[in-house]
């Protein structure tokens, strides 16, 4: 089972103060995420490291609520939109990241983003 970060959704490392902010604990995460994408254990593909470094720049501190769009990881890593796309994909299915949608009002739907860890890396 992969790890998630704190986030109130049956994640392992809840961890907030009584005033609902999030300790050091889960500060941590996102540091430890982002050290395994770049390590050995990592992605074997540099392009998904460097999409997931750049994804991580628009997470909150407990690895969460990420949604830019795939123009502006375009925009960030100087890849293709459609290698952004590839590689989030490839992402996704390896466990580093978790996707949700979500609607807006305008009738777009958005993709949110959060770190995971993928079991084999922990």
């Amino acid at each position: 089972m992969k790890q998630e970060p704190p986030n109130g959704r049956g994640a392992r490392n809840k961890a907030k103060s009584d005033d609902g902010k999030h300790t050091e604990k889960t500060n941590k995460f996102l540091f430890r995420w982002r050290k395994a994408v770049a390590s050995k254990r990592g992605p074997p593909s540099s392009t998904t490291r460097h999409v997931l470094l750049t994804l991580s720049l628009h997470m909150d501190s407990a690895g969460n609520s990420a949604f830019p769009s795939t123009r502006t990881l375009e925009e960030e890593t100087g890849v293709s939109r459609k290698y952004v796309e590839i590689h989030l994909k490839k992402a996704m299915e390896s466990a580093w990241i978790g996707v949700s949608i979500k609607g807006t009002s305008k009738g777009w739907k958005g993709r949110i983003y959060r770190a995971t860890l993928p079991d084999e890396v922990e």
